[in-house]
């Protein structure tokens, strides 16, 4: 039977055909961030599995040279044989490294035309071992086969007309490429997301259109002017969360709360998982961070920061994302400071492992199959590196 426990990566609305201010995108990022809670109840029996750090790659290759870095990783992954993939954004490129962190080659330029990358962001592979390379700023899907020490460029496909592609992971269902793409804004303020399958044709099949709740709901105060929407939100308010990925299916939720719930075709319910948190109260400078965001909000519209409310208690739920081996990932407010956790769950439903990682290190793109995970960590000079985690069972717990 499937776990009933009662749940993350959070839809940005930048970018889409209507009119967001640029201190929209700033408080959906800061509402983004993670941060820690007081312990949770465990309703139901996990593994306990802890993270060892066993590499940090770098551009150059070179695990010791401290002062390479990357400047926008927007995608990570495995091929079959355990290579690892970075897709840097700020080079249009996609590096190869091998299973000991060696840099193999990098392929891609910018450009518009065959081979070429723009804006690369989210990678996978097929299952014909095909990496495919969303690239954001063309628009477009390409594919590719890596070789030893070179990669060689496939085809590229449109996406469907509308706004660019979520930047989630890349996904597939019963071997067709999936997109998952903003769908628009209703007068209301909520955010749809359009999704379809490409068909064996090359032509886009829309599956169904998704629609968030409304802003009100979660908080968030929808400001008009002539023909144009802006929604504001602060800090630590609710979300819509949205995970893909689970074979044809999807998984929703709100950030208040660990309550999940994953849909197959046609919305119907497959499983749902919950899990019972304590309220933790916003510290000081929690609440004090998003009192600043409300005060550069007035300064360009008073009649908006009046009505945003400080939220008295943080999500519960910091992200929502689908692994590599389609596992969802639950990650929620942290029991134990220095370290962040996620539940993770079989595509059944079955809670498989409760599992804990560094702070420093984001695993929101869910890069993860079997016991390893790519994460990125960000130093004191804002360099990103990419961290290589691999889980095992915690031997502390009994």
């Amino acid at each position: 039977m499937p776990v009933q426990h009662v749940a993350s990566r959070p839809i940005l609305a930048c970018g889409m055909p209507f009119r967001v201010t640029a201190v929209t995108c700033l408080v959906a990022l800061v509402a983004g961030c993670a941060e820690h809670a007081s312990a949770p109840q465990q309703n139901s029996p996990a593994i306990a599995e802890t993270a060892k750090i066993v590499q940090v790659l770098t551009p150059s290759g070179d695990t010791n040279d401290s002062s390479s870095g990357f400047t926008d990783i927007r995608g990570l992954g495995f091929d079959a044989d355990g290579h690892i993939l970075v897709a840097d954004a700020s080079t249009n490129r996609v590096l190869v490294f091998d299973t000991l962190g060696n840099l193999q080659y990098g392929f891609g330029q910018d450009g518009a035309g065959p081979g070429d990358l723009r804006s690369p962001c989210c990678i996978r592979t097929a299952d014909d071992g095909h990496l495919w390379v969303e690239e954001d700023g063309n628009r477009r899907y390409s594919e590719f086969v890596l070789g030893d020490s070179s990669a060689r460029y496939v085809k590229s496909i449109a996406m469907p007309d509308g706004p660019t592609g979520l930047s989630t992971r890349i996904s597939f269902a019963n071997g067709k490429l999936l997109h998952n793409g903003g769908g628009g804004m209703k007068s209301d303020g909520s955010f749809l997301i359009a999704r379809f399958m490409l068909a064996p044709s090359g032509r886009w099949d829309g599956i169904d259109t998704l629609e968030e709740p409304s802003p009100d709901s979660l908080g968030a105060v929808v400001s008009r002017s002539g023909n144009g929407i802006s929604v504001f939100r602060l800090p630590f308010a609710p979300q819509a969360l949205w995970a893909f990925g689970i074979g044809d299916g999807y998984a929703s939720a709100v950030s208040t709360l660990y309550n999940v719930s994953v849909y197959g075709p046609g919305h119907a319910l497959r499983w749902s998982a919950r899990r019972s948190l304590s309220p933790s109260a916003l510290s000081d400078e929690q609440r004090q961070r998003a009192a600043t965001i409300r005060t550069a909000i007035a300064k360009r519209h008073p009649e908006v920061a009046e009505k945003l409310k400080i939220p008295d208690a943080r999500p519960q739920i910091e992200n929502l994302c689908v692994d590599l081996d389609s596992n969802l990932w639950i990650q929620f407010a942290s029991p134990e400071p220095g370290f962040r956790y996620a539940d993770i769950y079989d595509s059944s439903g079955h809670l498989t492992a409760t599992r804990s990682w560094p702070d420093n290190v984001e695993l929101t793109r869910c890069a993860a199959t079997g016991a390893r995970a790519l994460g990125v960590s960000t130093d004191s000079v804002g360099l990103q590196h990419v961290v290589v985690l691999r889980f095992a069972k915690d031997t502390s717990q009994p």
